[in-house]
């Protein structure tokens, strides 16, 4: 997904890399050269890491940059026998702006994928660890947690989140910001809808 003006850009990308493609790429036999030499790819220009890899809640996190272009990249990678590679999910914001990088983030964390993926050996992290503004509400309450959940704890780097109305309408808010100590219903994100003010709830609907 690119912005109308080219200058965000978010994405989710699932690819399998089998014994073909690490034939062909010898850079794909590490899952983090690999998300680079993909990203290079796709961004039409080398695009670098800029900082060390971090563990996120089974998947790995680091900054990245390009000509003009600056940003994250969370990728989660699901092993299988050695003869037959590994399946790679990467999502990854980029923006000319530094501070228009967590919007870019933010969108990247809030597409859904519907690919049924094998879980991380060890499960999801557990729901009251994740960040609530970033965890669906599928994943919070009824325990059914996937990589769009993972994606979306991505928010906890960027200083975003997702809050929801009752009627199911998402908002991104900047939690540095947009939280209100003075809520009518006590502290929380709010809303104005019409002449009253409503209090949101945490996560992606």
């Amino acid at each position: 997904m690119i912005s109308g003006d080219d200058r965000l850009g978010a994405g989710y990308i699932i690819l399998f890399i089998g014994e073909p493609e690490l034939l062909a790429n010898p850079e794909y036999g590490n899952p983090e050269t690999a998300v680079l030499a993909l990203l290079s790819y796709r961004a039409g220009q080398p695009i670098r890491a800029t900082g060390q890899s971090q563990d996120f809640y089974g998947a790995h996190v680091f900054t990245i940059e390009g000509a003009g272009k600056q940003g994250y990249v969370l990728y989660h990678y699901y092993a299988h026998t050695p003869d037959q590679g590994y399946t790679l999910t990467i999502q990854v914001a980029l923006s000319d702006i530094e501070r228009s990088v967590s919007v870019s983030g933010a969108v990247a964390s809030s597409i859904v994928c519907n690919t049924a993926l094998r879980p991380p050996s060890n499960g999801y992290y557990h729901v009251e660890t994740a960040n609530p503004l970033g965890t669906s509400e599928r994943c919070k309450k009824q325990g059914q947690c996937n990589d769009s959940d993972l994606g979306g704890t991505y928010n906890v780097q960027l200083g975003t989140g997702w809050v929801h109305s009752s009627s199911g309408q998402n908002y991104l808010v900047d939690v540095t910001t947009d939280y209100r100590n003075d809520g009518p219903e006590g502290p929380g994100y709010y809303r104005q809808n019409g002449n009253n003010l409503e209090k949101l709830e945490p996560g992606f609907n």
